[in-house]
């Protein structure tokens, strides 16, 4: 996949959503389109290429220039640049003014203002409203906006909060408003190819909210490492944002939790599960749990299906996996007795039981299914999530052993509604789906839908009452916890898969009680 291509093409889209793009590799900004301005002139003003303008607007050579549009147009500035130290100002829309009043009176442009406050439009405005203004020394203290100006009769409900460079809008906002976010991940080209998708994804999700009234401003930001971070944050360009999506190691993920915990900003971290379930950041949502997290729901689940069969642990060669041992000891807790066995010794005095191989690996697997045929023995099997990563012809043999396996993700192939996200997915890039656990372009569809409706109808605070979310993923129903003494909002969801033979597998969702 030619990744330079597909960011300038998530950028086209972006704008086909109505969305605000921050700094990916490809470097670009919007243009507000004059009337009677022309490609070649705007290419001179930005000093570029009318081709590099086509290039970056696909839809530019089918038609002329539309004014009142935006289109993209390259930069040069990088997001590791210090950004400069801009001062700015706020001004309460008075009935009956316009941007164009305002811009004069602050001496500045309709477009510079545009840019500090993505929420609105040219034409799209509320009286009332507390505008962001570049300030250009030319506006007396006495006319601006003060503290106890941003009361709560402002239709935005901002509040402003000084620090050491910025103005920082507060993340307060009612319900059906905007929702602002932001994504920062490696996106340039030699990154993993699983960030990419995941932003695929993300927009799919985006598009389908838009279809729901639910208006978002989204920036995306391309970070590699620590500098990177630091650089984000001290830009300024996260204040004000409600959700804040990636991190891709443990040194940035601390600096992003700091910083979001420090300003009251959701913030989703969607691929390590590395980080403590302990960790105090009550902002914080972790998307993939550690696995110890999920074995007291996994337990009770067990008992409760197969509490009344005989059980049966084998073993080979392979070390144990850390579930064994907290189920072993589950079932003594229960009083419900197990046996131990090796794989080789298997034979049909087992009929009828639920046997468990005692780790993942697919050796394992093929060894069990192997012995289960040559003995002919009729038995369930329980395992494991990476089983579903399992080459067709071991998935294959599961259903005749009535497999069953636990995850906290799964995407079910051959539904209608996951057939209708792949031909949707092939439709908009141009490429398949990445046959991975998880589905990162899934995962993606899944967080934007989740925390974006969440957040519209809900507030910021939205986890307060998460009992009253409904989760319906296509590969993860989004079941948050907080562990015993912690504040850090976990993903508890599990699922239970049965393969089929002759349908999608039946995937059950967990209610993850203790």
């Amino acid at each position: 996949m030619n990744k330079k291509i597909i960011h300038y093409g998530l950028f086209c889209l972006i704008l086909g959503l109505g969305l605000s793009f921050g700094h990916l590799s490809a470097q670009t900004k919007k243009h507000y389109v004059e009337k009677s301005e022309t490609v070649y002139g705007i290419a001179k003003k930005y000093n570029t290429t009318e081709g590099e303008i086509l290039r970056l607007n696909p839809e530019l050579s089918k038609r002329s220039l539309r004014s009142g549009e935006f289109i993209n147009i390259p930069q040069n500035k990088s997001i590791t640049q210090t950004p400069p130290r801009q001062q700015v100002l706020r001004h309460r829309i008075k009935q009956g003014e316009t941007l164009t009043s305002i811009a004069k009176y602050y001496g500045v442009s309709i477009e510079s203002i545009l840019k500090l406050n993505p929420e609105i439009d040219r034409d799209h405005y509320k009286a009332n409203f507390i505008l962001l203004i570049p300030d250009t020394g030319k506006v007396k203290d006495a006319d601006k906006v003060t503290d106890s100006d941003t009361d709560k009769n402002a239709t935005n409900q901002e509040i402003f909060i000084t620090s050491d460079h910025y103005p920082a809008i507060s993340n307060q906002l009612n319900q059906h408003d905007t929702v602002r976010v932001s994504i920062a991940l490696p996106l340039k080209s030699g990154s993993s190819d699983r960030y990419l998708h995941f932003l695929e994804g993300f927009l799919m999700g985006l598009n389908d909210l838009k279809k729901q009234n639910i208006s978002v401003v989204l920036h995306t930001y391309h970070i590699d490492g620590v500098a990177d971070t630091k650089h984000l944050i001290n830009s300024g360009a996260l204040y004000g944002e409600h959700l804040l999506i990636g991190g891709s190691d443990d040194n940035e993920i601390d600096l992003l939790a700091d910083f979001c915990k420090e300003k009251n900003i959701n913030y989703v971290v969607p691929f390590s599960s590395k980080i403590s379930d302990e960790a105090t950041y009550s902002t914080l949502f972790k998307i993939n749990p550690l696995q110890q997290t999920l074995y007291p729901y996994i337990a009770k689940e067990f008992i409760k299906r197969y509490g009344n069969n005989t059980i049966y642990f084998v073993s080979n060669r392979f070390p144990d996996d850390p579930l064994i041992s907290y189920l072993q000891q589950a079932l003594s807790d229960a009083n419900i007795s197990y046996r131990i066995r090796d794989i080789k010794t298997l034979d049909n005095s087992i009929n009828n039981a639920v046997v468990m191989p005692c780790n993942a690996k697919s050796t394992t697997l093929t060894e069990l299914f192997d012995r289960l045929d040559a003995q002919e023995i009729s038995c369930k099997v329980f395992g494991y999530p990476a089983w579903q990563s399992f080459a067709s012809n071991l998935q294959k043999r599961m259903p005749k052993y009535n497999t069953t396996f636990y995850s906290s993700f799964y995407f079910p192939l051959g539904t209608k509604d996951a057939n209708i996200f792949l031909n949707k997915f092939y439709a908009w890039y141009n490429h398949k789906v990445t046959d991975t656990y998880p589905k990162y372009s899934v995962l993606g569809y899944d967080i934007a839908k989740y925390f974006i409706y969440a957040i519209h109808n809900g507030g910021i605070y939205f986890y307060k009452d998460r009992a009253e979310l409904v989760s319906n993923g296509l590969q993860s129903d989004f079941r948050f916890v907080q562990p015993d003494g912690t504040k850090i909002h976990v993903n508890a969801n599990v699922f239970f898969v049965t393969p089929k033979s002759d349908r999608p597998a039946l995937r059950e969702t967990i209610v993850n009680a203790k």
